[in-house]
């Protein structure tokens, strides 16, 4: 069973205490020829490994509410077109009511548009 994700900003203050660690042992490590302890290497490896799979994740995220937001605008131009086309037809049909109107009833109270 794999540790729950922790949120992006958690990664980064684990990482910036272990860099810390690092900077307050720099003489240690320096003395070691620049070599961390394994628990040290170990952490740093998994916080990189942690951080860079919540990093893709929430690239992915942003990637498919990219997608959808522009499928969201496709499909209210698709509708305001839809909308416009029966505009037109709804004045389509008032005109040709008006003028069937009166033309065929020329004694008939003759409606305004």
């Amino acid at each position: 069973m794999s540790a729950p994700m922790l949120k992006l900003h958690e990664y980064v203050d684990e990482l910036e205490q272990v860099l810390g660690w690092i900077g307050e042992h720099e003489e240690e490590v320096v003395a070691a020829g620049g070599e961390l302890p394994s628990e040290v290497m170990e952490l740093l490896e998994r916080i990189e490994g942690n951080l860079t799979e919540k990093v893709r994740r929430v690239a992915l995220v942003i990637l498919n509410l990219t997608a959808s937001a522009k499928a969201a605008h496709a499909e209210a131009e698709r509708i305001a077109a839809m909308a416009r086309g029966y505009e037109r037809q709804s004045e389509s049909l008032k005109r040709y009511l008006m003028f069937s109107w009166n033309a065929r009833a020329p004694h008939v109270w003759r409606l305004r548009p």
